[in-house]
């Protein structure tokens, strides 16, 4: 099963389980590979998206070490949070 198929169906049992936070990162990271399936034009190998996974990682460890800078806990946590989500759909 390709990870996109994976995060709609963790997605989808997040919301039926109230998980709003699990819901929402999972909806956003949807988004990003729905995007780069539509500037590509068709369908995303799995290495692609692994590798976009993998970027937004990257995004959310550089957010974690700006609010960090900045004394904002709580974007702190909530960042860590997302970034788990999604490290736990990488290889």
């Amino acid at each position: 099963m390709k990870h996109f198929e994976k995060i709609q169906s963790d997605m989808y049992q997040a919301m039926k389980s109230g998980e709003k936070e699990t819901a929402n990162t999972l909806r956003n990271v949807l988004a990003k590979l729905k995007d780069k399936q539509i500037e590509k034009r068709t369908d995303l190998t799995q290495e692609e998206e692994i590798k976009t996974l993998q970027t937004m990682v990257k995004q959310r460890k550089e957010s974690i070490d700006l609010y960090q800078k900045g004394g904002r806990h709580e974007l702190v946590d909530q960042e860590t949070k997302e970034m788990d989500i999604i490290n736990s759909y990488l290889p």
